[in-house]
């Protein structure tokens, strides 16, 4: 009798370890991707004339956390009309691509890139930001060259 037992939590054991393990949260992927038709076309469509970067190519990865309300980076998109409101428990895709031209400020080159936010499922676009690599804070919302050249004091000269 003592023995079935030690198999049943044995076995009870087991179970909960497998289980578990299948609910770990999804892994970034962090896999190269090319700037595809479709995220061209929202870009055109959403940001019109306003968006005169040229992209790179970039990286696709599934966020670790699922959307939580209430959290800074939270915060901070809401800031930037970027409502993730609906998507609270997901866990979103970020398509992140470099952007030229590329800002020369103090004597130093600087990169910049946009992140376009899709839904869980990879079907909907939910909204895109820029920011600088390797600078702290949080993005920006999507401007044109010539404007976020001028919002960061850049030394270029675009037409």
């Amino acid at each position: 009798m003592l023995e079935s037992i030690s198999k049943l939590m044995l076995l009870l054991c087991a179970f909960c370890l497998f289980g578990c393990e299948q609910n770990q949260q999804p892994e970034d992927k962090g896999e190269s991707v090319r700037p595809t038709n479709d995220i061209q076309d929202y870009l055109e469509e959403t940001y019109a004339g306003q968006f005169d970067w040229k992209l790179q190519d970039g990286i696709r990865r599934v966020s670790s956390d699922a959307v939580e309300a209430e959290t800074p980076y939270y915060e901070h998109l809401q800031s930037i009309d970027i409502n993730l409101y609906p998507y609270r428990g997901d866990h979103l895709i970020y398509y992140t691509f470099d952007l030229n031209p590329t800002c020369k400020k103090d004597g130093k080159e600087y990169t910049y890139f946009i992140s376009i936010i899709r839904n869980e499922k990879d079907t909907e676009f939910i909204g895109a930001y820029m920011g600088m690599r390797n600078a702290e804070g949080g993005g920006s919302p999507i401007q044109s060259v010539e404007n976020f050249f001028k919002e960061m004091k850049c030394e270029n000269d675009v037409k």
